[in-house]
Order: structure tokens, then sequence, then C-alpha cells
């Protein structure tokens, strides 16, 4: 049996938090229409892996999300050890 769609199955596939999903309208918005779908007994078309397309997408766009913020972060962290680096240099 698959595991239903909600913020807490969706923040823990997609390995983010539950509030990083309310933040995000278009996420938000399209984990509601599948939860709400499930609730009505529809049945969405599952791929091979066993998640719907929408949950499926839904956990991408979450997941693209989480690396472009990753990458940010690390960007800032070089430039951060750069100056730092470069202070330090200064004081030999």
């Amino acid at each position: 049996m698959s595991r239903p769609v909600n913020f807490n199955t969706v923040a823990t596939s997609a390995g983010v938090t539950k509030a990083y999903l309310y933040s995000h309208p278009e996420l938000r918005d399209r984990i509601e229409a599948l939860r709400a779908s499930q609730r009505n007994n529809l049945a969405p078309q599952r791929t091979l892996s066993g998640r719907t397309e929408g949950s499926r997408e839904v956990l991408l766009a979450a997941k693209d999300r989480r690396i472009k913020e990753l990458e940010q972060e690390n960007q800032r962290l070089k430039e951060e050890l750069k100056m730092a680096l470069g202070k330090l240099y200064e004081q030999i």
C-alpha cells in the first residue's frame, strides 16, 4: 500500500521541513490538491516507482529548491573562507 500524500510524508521523502513546504505556495497547493484527490478516492495514475506523477513532481521541485539553497549557502561560505584566509595571511 502506498503512503498518503500529506505534508509529513512529502517533507520526509524530500528531506525538507514542513515549514519549507508551507512557505512555497506552488508546493503547498500541489500537496493540498493531491491530498484532496486521495480523500475523494480518486486513484491517480501511478508511475513505476509507485508514486503518482504529481507527487513525484512535488518531490523533485522541493529537492531542486533545496539544492539551490545549499549551493547558494556553499558559495557564501566559500566567500567567507576566502575573506578569513586573506585576513589571516595579512596578519603573517
